[in-house]
């Protein structure tokens, strides 16, 4: 850690061994030092946030361009229409698949058992 505090304060250029060898250690300081104001808890004086601010207004055209048609209906009345013909296609095989499941089993006798049987 110290040797890359040592690294960040050459990089710098503040980090000297001795103080008399930094011409910048012995300079006196600037006399015209202004102290920071203090803050003052009057709030007449504080600006509110964004009142200096000036942006230039948007301008937003009314005339937009129209854009085609809106296909959003067509397209809910085709899923539609596909809908209702994988229904009608569904109906339509069951009863064909019910049509052949009883013409098999007419044609097939149908073996009962009587009294004479079951003795």
């Amino acid at each position: 850690m110290k040797k890359i505090a040592l690294a960040v304060c050459l990089l710098v250029g503040v980090a000297h061994a001795d103080n008399e060898a930094n011409p910048l250690a012995n300079a006196p300081e600037p006399a015209n030092v202004v102290a920071p104001p203090e803050p003052s808890n009057d709030h007449a004086s504080m600006q509110p946030i964004g009142e200096g601010v000036h942006i230039q207004p948007i301008v937003i055209s009314q005339d937009a361009p129209k854009k085609s048609k809106d296909l959003r209906p067509i397209y809910m009345g085709v899923g539609l229409l596909l809908i209702a013909a994988a229904f009608w296609f569904n109906r339509r095989q069951r009863e064909k698949f019910d049509r052949s499941d009883v013409a098999t089993t007419d044609s097939e006798p149908t073996v009962t058992k009587t009294d004479e049987d079951k003795a």
